[in-house]
């Protein structure tokens, strides 16, 4: 299980989630199905220490929305 954060934007609304899944791709491919008219991106630079998040058997996907930070 890996664990990413993305960015989903829709229109004017802008916000980022966290996603755990087993790869970065069906991370992507779970978010893009929760939000199917937005465009989701992987947050980069990825952190290695939360980036291995336990075993396939720790549960399921874990959504998580993120508040957003103001600039500067």
């Amino acid at each position: 299980m890996v664990r990413i954060s993305v960015e989903v934007l829709s229109g004017a609304s802008r916000f980022r989630m966290r996603v755990r899944a087993e790869s970065i791709e069906r991370g992507l491919e779970l978010t893009d199905a929760r939000y199917p008219s937005s465009t989701v991106k992987v947050i980069f630079p990825i952190d290695p220490e939360p980036f291995f998040y336990g075993s396939a058997a720790s549960g399921p996907e874990i959504w998580q929305e993120m508040p957003e930070t103001a600039a500067g």
